[in-house]
């Protein structure tokens, strides 16, 4: 996700770009997904204060780092926890958010075949079987 896509005052963030890898390094590329390209969803609260965190952390980042921090305008952007090629700020290494989760799906006793998009599809099932709007 990309900072100017969250509406923060409507609670809904646009899906509008998504990382690819390209060989060794990575690109933005616009996201189309079944023809909308503008595609927008409304999230709670909850999620618009994780957002807000997430900015106010990212700035102190970007602060702290100075010229090191490549601004790309990313939600999810690299730290400079480890500074990788002076990539502090630009994509995430999707291998190591894969890793990541592999991590947290041990930790959560989930099955070896749950995937984080399966996350995704599980939450808006459930909220459909209760009668809430994903």
């Amino acid at each position: 996700m990309k900072w100017p896509l969250v509406r923060w005052d409507e609670g809904a963030v646009e899906l509008g770009w998504v990382v690819v890898g390209e060989g060794n390094s990575y690109r933005l590329r616009k996201l189309t997904k079944d023809g909308d390209d503008n595609a927008v969803i409304y999230v709670d609260q909850a999620v618009m204060n994780v957002l807000k965190w997430q900015k106010e952390r990212q700035d102190a980042e970007r602060k702290r780092l100075g010229s090191a921090w490549t601004d790309h305008d990313l939600v999810f952007a690299r730290d400079g926890c480890k500074l990788y090629r002076g990539e502090a700020g630009g994509p995430q290494d999707p291998e190591k958010v894969s890793a990541r989760w592999r991590t947290l799906r041990t930790r959560l006793r989930l099955p070896e075949q749950f995937r984080i998009h399966d996350w995704r599809h599980s939450k808006v099932t459930n909220d459909l079987g209760s009668g809430r709007t994903p």
